[in-house]
């Protein structure tokens, strides 16, 4: 924005104060540091002016600019990318800046927050630390009586609505550009060039990588590239959709041959493949609004209801039914359908099936699999529980899960009832977590599913663990649901190399000490740490 037509800071409140803050000695005025920020490199003339205004308010004012920070061609939206600003603030907030005022030009320059708290915090760091910032071309004084606070902040609230509108009004641009077919920005892409045209649509010149229009006037459109590269764009959907060749079956085909690419990555992969079977700008089609980044948020992919596609902008390289076919081969696929359309999948398969497991699903084209489910929804009881099913067993890759959190829930309790005594020691990956006793004995706390045999009734599985074979032990029996501990029995130390189950009446059981509640942890602790130094085996298991 050019400020040359603004009149420079004159704000002192009548002339004959303005003169005696000039005739002041030099030696008595307070220094002060700049802040110049222009948002282009077009303004050129900008941060000249900026650092003009500044002088005239600077001497008008009793102050002497002893340091200036600037930000060239930064957009005042955010904080992120102003090194100029940032150095400032760190400056102040440290302590270490050698002035004692700030200088902006007005509230733009200082930034076009949209969250104008944002500005507002920036700059009462400053004010907090005794810096504060003067607005020097503002119609508003820099004080803190009620009339300035109100016009300082409908002004940061301007600023931030200026980028607003000038977003909207840019996108607006755009996309007037792209329904007339003209290219919106960005990479022509394998296969296609740039045609730089002019105002009356006349052809002028192709142009090469990195040449850019030189004329506001004239526009730019697509046309067929380098015709092997036409050639190649046309075999991979013929392989595609001719030979049903996946991504990786295409990529190596090209990579086989020799295929060149037009990119720094010498082989062709996957997803490069992928990324030329989705766009639909092979088939003439001119696409834009596909990610979004407006106002510098982070970059996010919009449905395709939001694109906007202008079909048969410029000359395909694959006919419209070549690519619909590869549309509807990629719909297809598990990984393109919605979440909705793999339930209702899974529903199907049900009814015909009248079960549900991984290797069920492991055999069915036709619905998701296992892997998928977990991708999708988290886990695969989770996605039984969104259709209504409720398996007899539960998966096992579910269940172990649960039984490490119910586990890591008991061992967080128990630490929490003996804060002094017990604490949790994690090795890594190859080691489970287990309890420590403030003397360094180890404990082993081992949860136990439960299940149901006809012949034995209910039995719990001990899972064998050779590392902690020799660890006092605390077995936590499940319930019958497997949803909650049911009871807790202690023993010195376990010695299986095998998987086993044990019901209520088991030697094993019997001979442990069951605990009717957790605060008899310690003493039944305590009571087996003295039997194992008792017997000379004070083992600490590490």
């Amino acid at each position: 924005m050019d400020y040359g037509h603004v009149r420079v800071g004159v704000r002192s409140t009548n002339r004959e104060s303005t003169m005696k803050a000039v005739e002041r000695p030099k030696e008595s005025r307070l220094p002060a540091a700049e802040y110049l920020r222009a948002s282009t490199e077009h303004q050129q003339y900008s941060t000249t002016n900026q650092r003009q205004a500044i002088a005239q308010y600077a001497m008008d004012h009793n102050l002497e600019v002893v340091q200036t920070y600037t930000d060239e061609a930064r957009s005042g939206l955010g904080l992120k990318h102003r090194l100029g600003l940032q150095r400032l603030l760190q400056d102040v907030v440290a302590g270490t800046a050698a002035y004692k005022a700030i200088l902006v030009y007005d509230v733009s320059r200082w930034g076009r927050f949209l969250d104008t708290d944002e500005s507002a915090h920036y700059e009462f760091l400053c004010k907090s630390a005794g810096v504060p910032v003067h607005y020097c071309a503002e119609i508003f004084g820099n004080d803190t009586t009620l009339p300035n606070l109100i016009m300082k902040a409908v002004k940061r609230t301007m600023a931030g609505e200026y980028s607003r509108e000038l977003s909207t009004r840019v996108f607006r641009g755009m996309d007037r550009l792209v329904r007339n077919g003209f290219r919106s920005g960005g990479r022509p892409g394998y296969g296609l060039s740039r045609m730089l045209v002019a105002a009356d649509g006349s052809r002028k010149q192709q142009l090469k990588t990195y040449e850019r229009k030189s004329l506001t006037s004239d526009r730019v459109v697509y046309v067929l590239g380098p015709p092997d590269e036409v050639q190649v764009i046309r075999n991979i959907y013929r392989m595609f959709v001719q030979g049903r060749m996946s991504y990786v079956e295409i990529a190596r085909t090209l990579n086989d041959h020799g295929t060149p690419t037009n990119h720094k990555n010498p082989y062709w992969t996957s997803q490069v493949v992928g990324k030329i079977l989705s766009n639909p700008k092979y088939a003439g089609a001119m696409v834009y609004n596909r990610t979004t980044r407006r106002l510098q948020s982070p970059c996010r992919i919009l449905p395709k209801s939001e694109w906007i596609v202008v079909p048969d902008a410029f000359e395909a390289i694959v006919d419209h039914a070549t690519y619909q076919k590869s549309q509807a081969i990629r719909d297809a696929w598990v990984w393109n359908r919605s979440d909705a359309d793999l339930l209702d999948q899974l529903r199907v398969v049900l009814r015909q099936v009248g079960k549900l497991s991984s290797k069920i699903l492991a055999g069915r084209r036709d619905a998701p699999s296992d892997k998928t489910c977990r991708s999708r929804f988290g886990s695969l009881t989770k996605a039984y529980e969104l259709i209504g099913y409720r398996p007899a067993i539960i998966p096992t890759i579910e269940f172990r899960s649960r039984l490490q959190s119910l586990r890591k829930t008991l061992m967080e309790e128990l630490i929490d009832i003996f804060p002094q005594e017990l604490s949790l020691l994690d090795r890594g990956t190859h080691w489970r977590p287990c309890l420590r006793y403030k003397d360094g004995l180890m404990v082993s706390v081992r949860a136990c599913r439960s299940l149901w045999l006809l012949t034995k009734g209910q039995r719990w599985v001990i899972e064998p663990l050779r590392k902690e074979n020799g660890y006092v032990t605390l077995l936590a029996l499940l319930n019958s649901s497997n949803t909650e501990f049911e009871k807790f029995v202690m023993l010195p130390r376990l010695s299986f190399r095998r998987k086993v189950t044990v019901g209520p009446d088991d030697p094993l059981i019997m001979a442990g000490a069951t605990l009717t509640d957790l605060s008899q942890f310690l003493a039944e602790l305590e009571e087996m740490r003295i039997r194992r130094c008792g017997g000379g085996n004070a083992a600490t298991g590490e």
